[in-house]
């Protein structure tokens, strides 16, 4: 029996912070992010043995799930009773590089443990188990935008009230413009792999106004169709998130010099700001550019309008 799942990772233009339990139940909270044709993907094989083999950067072969040491396949694997399972993962990118990786690990999991015991659980339940599960691991440095849009999928303006409730709507763009934004966007990889900033979390935005503000921005822009004015938003939220950060690796902020010479739009690091990639907004022309500059650690990116499903084959 082999069931796979395939889930997207995620770009946060605006609003990164405020998904933040403690954030949205003071203040409200507000973001603006899509999924990208950037994925993880799990496979599942279920035998008659007792063991559980996980593969992921790291193998693990166990007969007790509680001697699993990869906490958030322990905490999904520990709410099944199944055993004799060899569990597969890939990404398409590194973790902790900004782009919401660890969020699309758990629900992708949790996904494909479902499909195994063969339950249909709707989207919303999906996100809530899947956010309670990595806030009980990591406590409430950890915001709930990255399930969501995992599950969901799409461009979203996702809303999260002070009551807990979360109103989410899809921002619509004719389809000439998302594809003409897609090529005017890319990744750069700092080459580093951040640690989650979570003093940075706790500074940003002690009030709302100046995210609301960004988010109207934003949108505007994009009801107007302007890709310049779309890349100057992104470069606001960078100069704010950098304005809080104590301290920026030295290979951050030589990446961003050196995009700086060329005649971007914007740029912003995505994440909590310990590293992993910058998002660049310029012209085709300058981004071909970028691509011959930074080589490898250059990415194109695509809008991913589905959130996680399985892979039939």
């Amino acid at each position: 029996m082999l069931i796979s799942t395939k889930t997207p990772l995620r770009i946060s233009f605006v609003g990164g912070g405020t998904d933040l339990p403690k954030y949205y139940k003071k203040y409200g909270g507000e973001v603006i992010a899509s999924t990208i044709n950037k994925y993880i993907y799990f496979f599942l094989n279920k035998n008659n043995k007792r063991n559980i083999l996980l593969k992921y950067s790291k193998t693990e072969n166990v007969i007790k799930k509680n001697d699993i040491k990869h906490k958030i396949a322990k905490a999904i694997l520990q709410r099944y009773n199944q055993s004799g399972l060899e569990i597969v993962s890939i990404s398409d990118i590194p973790a902790r590089t900004g782009l919401g990786s660890s969020s699309a690990y758990t629900v992708g999991f949790l996904k494909l443990m479902e499909l195994l015991n063969k339950k249909k659980k709707s989207k919303y339940d999906l996100f809530k188990i899947s956010s309670k599960i990595e806030i009980k691991n990591f406590g409430e440095r950890v915001g709930k935008q990255d399930h969501y849009i995992s599950i969901y999928g799409g461009f979203r303006h996702i809303k999260f009230l002070r009551s807990g409730q979360i109103v989410s709507k899809k921002i619509e763009m004719k389809k000439n413009f998302s594809s003409k934004l897609e090529k005017h966007m890319c990744l750069i990889f700092t080459g580093v792999k951040r640690k989650p900033n979570f003093k940075f979390y706790n500074k940003i935005l002690k009030k709302n106004d100046q995210n609301q503000y960004l988010i109207k921005k934003i949108i505007n822009a994009i009801k107007a169709e302007n890709i310049i004015d779309f890349g100057k938003v992104i470069n606001e939220t960078w100069e704010l998130k950098k304005s809080n950060l104590k301290k920026i690796s030295n290979l951050i902020l030589k990446t961003e010099k050196i995009l700086k010479t060329f005649d971007i739009y914007g740029l912003k690091l995505l994440g909590s700001g310990g590293g992993g990639y910058f998002l660049v907004v310029g012209s085709v022309d300058i981004l071909k550019k970028l691509e011959k500059k930074f080589k490898e650690k250059y990415i194109k990116i695509k809008f991913e309008l589905s959130g996680s499903k399985q892979i039939k084959f």
